[in-house]
């Protein structure tokens, strides 16, 4: 928590409080970490082959990006 208000919101360290006391204050005003169910994605739509297209034109070697692409052609 700490070091993402760091990096992402461009606060000092100095400024901040300690990790542990940041999770006091967190813990003290109910806010809890809990997992979440991934959502499924929609439908698949028109744009889709043509995004996968382009990424296979750009980098048609790349063996992660054939792997997706079979998969999307086995199942769609």
């Amino acid at each position: 928590m700490r070091e993402a208000l760091i990096e992402q919101k461009g606060y000092r360290a100095e400024d901040l409080p300690a990790e542990r006391t940041l999770r006091d204050i967190l813990n003290r005003m109910n806010y809890r970490l809990k997992r979440i169910q991934k959502g499924q994605s929609l439908r698949k739509t028109e744009e889709t082959d043509a995004v996968f297209a382009n990424i296979a034109a750009v980098k048609p070697y790349n063996s992660g990006l054939v792997g997706i692409m079979e998969c999307e052609a086995s199942f769609g």
